[in-house]
């Protein structure tokens, strides 16, 4: 039989849809509470526990925890400190709703999902789910294994409990920690991403079947990346559908800033020549900007920012029709700080390349290889299609 440790949250689920109430329309739901609340725990238990990896064997989900130790010794020692921690959270940093009930006991833990099968772990697990506030319980066989240490101050148990043998509580207030106790350390929770939305396409196709949707919808769209592919259908689609936003007036107002690799010779001038006509004939709604990178340097992932919530990352994976790598799927993100922090780093290097003219133009051209006749009436046409 292993020593375990189990703990459960008072009030758990109620404390954080009574936080949340009335405040759910500025972002804060019960999940982004019950999620703070989580990180805050994993931050105490990570400040008490004996090791790293004896931290990170412990969250079942939810407001379960759990813990396996070689001694009943450890596990008394981590217990002691954890609750007292979490009793300064509460009276000192003011996180009244943190709550723990903490038992102690013997098994052989075995799980179905996030639920205990033996007998043994079931029974401390119940007396910490149905325990008191801030009580620290010994159950079972670790009531004895705990008097053989000596020094445990062992009391009676909460009321709905008296007269069970199998069940004391360990006077955690005048009991001795062993070593220096953990400092409380400042509350920093990573709230940005608790309440966003976040999606992944898989495909190529999903992923621009995406945009596509994103630009119809919003008043702006950033976009930052290499050359689109225009010898695939759905890459063709994509530029056609911006096209028509730009002749009809609708959609977003493109700014775009891209990369133009140097050893994809026709892709790379394809996509200059036809941005840099989308950039005269619409002056008002696109704005583009472009520099090269030499063959061999690494290809940066593409990014759009919709509006002003929605962030598109587009992943990369080598095509074997084009011979480099490409957009092969993306993740999108509903975040308004995550898209104008990418916003605010997006226009700064859009305003450091500068802005398409004439002058930037003739220096992207110089920098490619001599482009013949063949490539040069490819290149024009494939822009007249498009743009017609």
């Amino acid at each position: 039989m292993t020593p375990i440790l189990v703990m459960e949250f008072r009030g758990f689920r109620d404390m954080a849809t009574a936080m949340s109430r009335e405040v759910e329309d500025l972002g804060i739901s019960p999940a982004r509470v019950r999620a703070s609340a989580i990180d805050i725990v994993k931050k105490a238990v990570l400040a008490c526990a004996p090791s790293d990896d004896f931290a990170n064997r412990m969250h079942l989900g939810g407001d379960t925890w759990y813990w396996t130790s070689p001694t009943i010794q450890e596990a008394y020692q981590f217990g002691l400190r954890l609750i007292r921690y979490l009793f300064r959270l509460c009276n000192e940093s003011g996180l009244y709703y943190l709550k723990p009930s903490i038992a102690i006991g013997f098994g052989e833990p075995k799980f179905q999902g996030d639920r205990f099968l033996d007998d043994d772990s079931i029974r401390s697990y119940v007396v910490s789910d149905r325990g008191t506030s801030f009580v620290f319980f010994a159950v079972g066989a670790a009531i004895s294994e705990l008097k053989a240490l000596g020094n445990v101050p062992l009391i009676p148990p909460p009321p709905k409990y008296a007269g069970d043998p199998s069940v004391q509580a360990i006077d955690w207030k005048t009991a001795i920690v062993e070593g220096k106790e953990a400092e409380l350390e400042p509350i920093e929770v990573p709230a940005l991403l608790l309440d966003s939305e976040v999606r992944y396409a898989e495909t190529t196709y999903s992923a621009v079947v995406s945009l596509m949707r994103y630009q119809q919808e919003n008043e702006s769209a950033q976009i930052f990346g290499g050359p689109v592919s225009l010898v695939e259908g759905f890459y063709i689609d994509y530029v056609k559908e911006t096209i028509r936003l730009l002749k009809t007036g609708t959609g977003a107002k493109f700014t775009i800033l891209s990369y133009l690799p140097l050893n994809e010779v026709e892709s790379s001038i394809t996509w200059l020549e036809l941005c840099r006509k989308l950039s005269i004939l619409y002056r008002e709604r696109f704005a583009f900007a472009a520099f090269s990178i030499p063959q061999g340097q690494l290809r940066p992932f593409s990014f759009h920012i919709y509006g002003t919530q929605i962030l598109q990352i587009g992943l990369r994976a080598y095509s074997a029709h084009r011979g480099t790598a490409t957009m092969s799927s993306s993740i999108t993100l509903r975040n308004s700080k995550i898209a104008a922090r990418f916003s605010s780093d997006f226009l700064e290097n859009f305003r450091r390349i500068g802005r398409m003219d004439d002058v930037a133009y003739s220096k992207l051209l110089e920098a490619f290889p001599t482009v013949d006749d063949a490539m040069k009436a490819r290149v024009v046409r494939t822009v007249d299609a498009l743009t017609s």
